[in-house]
């Protein structure tokens, strides 16, 4: 198949890390290229000893051709060359390179329907590094929503295959092809068989097994999330003297559910990442003294997660209130994502959520986020909200195109919360969604929006200027 050309060029960069953990190998962490168009993710797995093997996820759109081409130090050479994108997600190793000693030098060009890109870089031992592709001025935009949140309810939980699988035919029929799941475990109980939790389900029923078999057959992408903690989550920063002894606790507990997921899900062709539930919200209760505690708390938790499944991408969904100034915002963002070892970050654009925020005021925060995302290697979609907590609840058509036409212009990808709000009737409603595609979901029924009322309320408290 030719290949089709594109007039803009895609920027590529560079950024090293020495992470706590890593053995005298040096470890490759990913390789990405955002965009549409391009998802690809890559990451040197360690088995015992010195062997690297390179695994690559490749996701392009159908027809697509892609190449990938790694030299390590002038001689091995692993590559794909004119590969045509299947209909799904595939993770699969293309060869194994000995990075014995160092300094060693890797050379990286990747393509995808334009000529590639390259770069290069010479790692000493145990220094990591990772690749990133950016989105130039004038390159296709995300131009609808491709993904949507769930939050695990007992109605969820109790569907079969053949209900997932229709749930996924009609999230498929609307443009979709990620899933985030916001908690894995809900006030102290799993969705997942654990070995040291309650169960949401009977003995030999696994939800999120069948939810995952269901999403790859689609050839969806899962980021399956953590704990919830409404507990303490909300008041632990006003709590300084408990914070050290919070982090140890909150660490432990979720790196034990992602031990689990990771160890009953990680061959699970859908499986994309570890979503940490925590909400951050970088204001003054994190944002200044308290913020080495958070820091410490995320990169307990991406740790274990890279060390468990390297080629699995951590991510997170921060909000933000009207409070203090953009310069404020940005500032802090930038100091939190340059300290922490998180893939990826998904704003919540908090319209709808009794927080005064309208469409237009998010556009200087997304801007705001994305320098400091770019500036930190991470990839950065938005999450926008399809709910209104506001009276009278409802949420117009042309208030959702407004959100994507504001936000789209700064993120790699557009993901919404939630699947409780997407019945086929407003889903007929969103831009790039025709009355047949959502009519493929008519029959299942769906829930209202899932709202903690702890949340709800602490969210709502920031409301004011």
């Amino acid at each position: 198949m030719k290949k089709s050309s594109h007039p803009a060029a895609w920027a590529v960069s560079l950024a090293r890390s020495r992470r706590p953990g890593l053995q005298d190998t040096p470890q490759w962490r990913h390789v990405r290229a955002y965009g549409r168009e391009i998802d690809l993710a890559a990451a040197f797995r360690q088995p015992a000893g010195i062997v690297a093997s390179l695994y690559t996820q490749l996701r392009v759109p159908a027809g697509g051709l892609a190449d990938l081409r790694v030299t390590c130090d002038g001689g091995v050479e692993v590559w794909l060359d004119g590969y045509q994108a299947p209909a799904a997600t595939e993770t699969r190793p293309l060869a194994e390179l000995n990075l014995e000693g160092g300094p060693h030098e890797l050379v990286l060009s990747v393509g995808v329907d334009r000529p590639a890109r390259t770069v290069a870089a010479e790692l000493t031992s145990g220094e990591g590094v990772s690749y990133s592709c950016s989105r130039p001025p004038g390159a296709q935009q995300p131009d609808h929503i491709s993904g949507v949140f769930l939050y695990w309810g007992n109605r969820f939980a109790q569907e079969d295959l053949d209900q997932w699988r229709e749930r996924f035919a009609f999230l498929g029929a609307l443009g979709m092809d990620s899933l985030i799941v916001q908690f894995s475990v809900v006030e102290g109980t799993a969705f997942y068989p654990s070995h040291h939790l309650s169960t949401a389900a009977p003995a030999g029923v696994d939800p999120t097994e069948r939810m995952l078999t269901a999403a790859a057959e689609r050839g969806f992408s899962v980021h399956l999330g953590v704990a919830s903690d409404e507990r303490n989550w909300w008041d632990i920063p006003y709590r300084p003297a408990d914070l050290p002894k919070y982090v140890d606790e909150e660490s432990d507990r979720n790196n034990r559910i992602a031990q689990e997921l990771v160890a009953l899900y990680r061959d699970s062709p859908a499986l994309a990442g570890i979503y940490l539930s925590h909400e951050i919200h970088l204001g003054d209760e994190w944002g200044d003294a308290n913020m080495p505690h958070l820091v410490e708390l995320f990169n307990r938790m991406s740790d274990e997660v890279h060390r468990l499944a390297p080629e699995l991408a951590v991510s997170t969904a921060p909000f933000f209130s009207l409070r203090g100034s953009i310069e404020q915002y940005e500032d802090r963002w930038r100091r939190f994502l340059d300290q922490t070892r998180l893939d990826l970050l998904m704003l919540q654009d908090g319209v709808g959520c009794e927080r005064h925020i309208t469409v237009d005021s998010t556009v200087p925060y997304y801007q705001a986020t994305e320098r400091a995302c770019a500036a930190a290697g991470v990839e950065f979609w938005t999450d926008l909200e399809l709910f209104d907590l506001n009276p009278p609840h409802t949420v117009p058509p042309e208030r959702v195109r407004a959100q994507l036409t504001r936000e789209a212009g700064h993120v790699q990808k557009v993901v919404a919360y939630s699947l409780g709000d997407l019945t086929p009737e407003f889903a007929a409603s969103l831009p790039g969604v025709t009355l047949a595609d959502a009519g493929r979901g008519a029959h299942l029924a769906n829930e209202g929006t899932v709202v903690a009322q702890t949340t709800r309320a602490r969210k709502a408290d920031l409301g004011a200027e």
